[in-house]
């Protein structure tokens, strides 16, 4: 596929082999790798001139990907989170939010505040009370 674009089926865009062939080989209006240093350069993964290319056509690759996510979170039928609750509010309807059972949130709560430092001290009455060292 020669350009990224939205028709009629939707967004399209490049795959990670055509993005690393354009960055090899150049389009019509950009010069690639082998234009500017010559056919005879090595292109392959295991060296620098490849590693260089692979990590320009991941960020084009991985910048094309938030771009799909973000087109696909216009549409209804593949929204989620919080781009399916402004469409539920336009549409008039309220989304019931989750629910956590308490032995849950209390065993995550737990997790959490050992993962930032905090030392949890849990009594017989099974409160959690927290000293901050």
């Amino acid at each position: 596929m020669p350009n990224n674009q939205i028709d009629s089926f939707g967004i399209q865009v490049q795959t990670l082999a055509e993005i690393i062939n354009d960055v090899t080989n150049g389009t019509p209006t950009v010069p690639g790798f082998k234009q500017i240093y010559g056919d005879d350069i090595s292109v392959e993964s295991n060296t620098p001139d490849g590693q260089m290319i692979n990590i320009f056509a991941l960020s084009k690759a991985d910048i094309l990907d938030l771009i799909v996510q973000d087109f696909n979170s216009k549409d209804p039928d593949q929204a989620i989170g919080v781009a399916w609750m402004l469409y539920l509010s336009c549409a008039g309807f309220i989304g019931k939010g989750g629910h956590i059972p308490r032995s849950r949130l209390q065993s995550l709560l737990i997790v959490r505040l050992i993962l930032v430092g905090l030392m949890p001290r849990i009594h017989s009455s099974s409160r959690i009370m927290l000293a901050i060292f």
